[in-house]
Parts: structure tokens; sequence; C-alpha cells
């Protein structure tokens, strides 16, 4: 009895042996279930949900065990639509696992409106994945962009610059903006979308008036993606801030004349060409006085700031003597200037 026991002993030890020697923890096949959560696809976030701009950005955050074996660190992320950020069109990307397990991508959408379906696999491990379905929704361009408070009008005097700003979506966080109109010029540089979202440019007027459509479009990497927005803008007349007159002579006799000219300048840029000179003559009593003939428009004097029109007085065969006041105006109406002359008494 005794020996028939020892036997069994070493029999049962025996067999325990050699399954020990035999036992690799890599020939290990999980079950179904410990695949399947062995890596855990999300949203940084939660939304599923973005425009389909192709702009629009959303954080993927894959997770494996944090001790995984080095070997099976790697993760690749792969999209069916819109790409990941790093390179244009890029549509698959590998991502080593940090020491907390986590592998992050960022997907950027792409501007065909529909379902992407975005998978992360363990790189050499087919069978360790997961699937995530991102919507991409028609986008509404306000959305994307907008012109914020935008002006309505300059004056058309060659020089002034007009800031036009727009606001862009908070989802966007790079690319540019272009700006173009139909009448004055922006830079040709576009313009890079700032921390606070928005980007401005200004424009610069021309010398002729009329209406003018301005419009901003939104560019990412590869180019123009087409979302613009336009504004609608208008160049006025260029009036002058200082009109300065002069007179050929400043004493006149009844029914002679005097050639006057007026110098229309402003601080910034030219006075409009072509602006109607308003001319006018009055007594010491505020009473008109004689008229003028051969006048003329403004037009652009030789001096980059100066124009000029000109008219002559005659103060008629009748006119009393004494002071006589020239003023000289615009229509439609601004500053005015004036000069005193003096009617004196033909000699007999």
């Amino acid at each position: 009895m005794k020996r028939a026991a020892f036997l069994t002993m070493v029999f049962l030890g025996c067999v325990g042996m050699l399954a020990g020697s035999c036992y690799k923890e890599s020939n290990y096949s999980p079950t179904a279930p410990q695949v399947a959560g062995a890596l855990t696809l999300t949203v940084v976030g939660g939304s599923q949900s973005i425009p389909a701009d192709g702009l629009t950005q959303l954080t993927l955050l894959a997770t494996i065990a944090a001790n995984a074996d080095p070997d099976k660190r790697v993760i690749t992320f792969t999209t069916s639509s819109g790409s990941f950020v790093g390179a244009a069109g890029v549509t698959t990307v590998d991502v080593t696992a940090g020491s907390d397990g986590h592998a992050l991508a960022i997907l950027q959408s792409s501007q065909r409106v529909g379902p992407a379906i975005v998978s992360a696999v363990v790189k050499g491990s087919a069978a360790v994945s997961a699937q995530l379905q991102i919507q991409f929704t028609a986008p509404s361009a306000d959305d994307v962009i907008r012109f914020v408070s935008p002006p309505s009008a300059a004056p058309a005097d060659g020089q002034t610059v007009t800031l036009f700003t727009v606001a862009v979506s908070p989802t966007v966080s790079t690319g540019t903006v272009t700006f173009t109109s139909t009448a004055g010029t922006f830079p040709s540089t576009p313009v890079p979308i700032g921390i606070d979202h928005t980007a401005t440019a200004g424009l610069t007027s021309p010398k002729t008036i009329g209406a003018a459509s301005v419009t901003a479009t939104i560019n990412t990497t590869g180019g123009s993606n087409g979302f613009s927005r336009q504004a609608s803008f208008r160049f006025d007349a260029a009036l002058p801030n200082v009109i300065t007159v002069g007179v050929d002579n400043l004493t006149v006799k009844p029914g002679d004349m005097v050639h006057v000219t007026a110098h229309f300048t402003r601080l910034v840029g030219q006075v409009s060409a072509n602006t109607v000179a308003v001319f006018n003559a009055t007594d010491s009593k505020g009473n008109s006085v004689g008229g003028f003939q051969n006048v003329t428009v403004v037009q652009p004097a030789a001096s980059g700031s100066d124009s000029t029109a000109s008219a002559d007085f005659l103060p008629g065969g009748t006119a009393a003597p004494g002071p006589i006041t020239i003023t000289v105006g615009t229509d439609p109406p601004s500053v005015t200037g004036s000069i005193e002359i003096t009617v004196v008494a033909a000699v007999r």
C-alpha cells in the first residue's frame, strides 16, 4: 500500500514538471472577448460629427495595455475619408503608444459629406483592432468664415487703406485667408489665421469712384477649399481737407477779369478727378457779385497730393468799388477756401 502511494506521488510530480516545462506565455491565445478589449478607440471630447469643410479636426485616442510588449505598441490608424494631420492626403498613419498605452492621431475632415470609417489596429496583430464611424456633415459657410463688421465705403483717393477682418471657425487651427477685390488692391500674400481665429488685410483705394466686391477665401495646406464670403463696398469721391484760393491780381476794375486758381489737398491721397468745383463771389454785405466763366472741374496737379480747378471772375461793368470775397467749395459739399480782392474805380 505504501509502495503504491509512493508511485502515485512520483507520477503526479512528473506530470506537473512536464506541464511547467511546456507552457510559454507567447503561445497563449486569448479568447475572443480578450482580443476585442485589448484595444479601444475613442474621440477626445466625445463628438463623432464634424463639418465637411476640409478644415475641422478631431483627435482620436487609441488605448492598449500600458505594459504591452515593445513590438506590440505601434498603432496603425486608417480612415476611409478625410486625412490625418501631418501630410496632405494621408489616410494611414502609424503612431507608437506612450508609456500610458495611449496613441493619438488627428483626423481632418474632407469636403465630402458622409461617413468616415476610422480604424485602429495593433501593427503586426491584425486581430487586435477597433473601429469608429465619424460623420462629415454639410457645413454652413458662415460657420467657416464670415466678415466681422465690414466697412461700407472709403474715399477713392489712391492711398487710403481700409481694414477688413474675417473670423473663421474655432475648429480651424491652421491655414490662411486670401483677400481680393474687384477694385482697389489687397496685398498679394495670403494672411495667416491668428490664434484668435481671425485674419485682417488692408484694401488700398483706387482713384476711381465706383462699387466693389470684396472676397475673403479660406485656404488649407493643399490650397483653397472653396469657402469664401463676399462683402459689398464702394469708393466715394475723395473730397479735400483744405482748399487754398489764389488770384492773378488782388485788384480789378469794373468790366475787367481776375483769373482764380483753387488748390484742393487731402491729408491722404488726392482729391478725386472731375470733382465739381463751386465758385462764388460776394460783397461786404454778403450779396452775390459778378459771375464766373471758363470754370474747370478738379484735376490732379503735378504734386502727388495737389489737385486744381480754375475760373475767371468778372465783377461786371457796374460793380461798386470795395472788397469782394471769392469762395471756392465742392459738390458734393466739403470744406471751402476763400480770398479777398478789391474792385477799384476805373480811372476816367
